[in-house]
């Protein structure tokens, strides 16, 4: 086993584990709450999990997994 092995599984559980709890959270949200913003200048529930969509995106390439958010969103996002 390669000494990065370790550290690649561990990724793979977070990663794991980010996806799950992303879908909990965004199970519930309806189309008007993607609007939303949590205070005066925050981002809204559309931003935050784009911005989420990108970085699991980087961490999947790391992984070596194909990137699952429309090209535009690296910029949007």
């Amino acid at each position: 086993m390669s000494a990065a092995a370790p550290v690649f599984d561990h990724v793979g559980k977070i990663f794991r584990w980010n996806q799950w709890m992303l879908s909990a959270i965004a199970a519930d949200l309806k189309d008007a709450d993607l609007g939303r913003t949590p205070f005066d200048g925050g981002n809204d529930a559309r931003w935050v999990l784009g911005h989420i969509a990108i970085a699991r995106d980087y961490a999947g390439d790391f992984l070596g997994l194909p990137k699952v958010s429309p090209p535009d969103w690296e910029k949007r996002f």
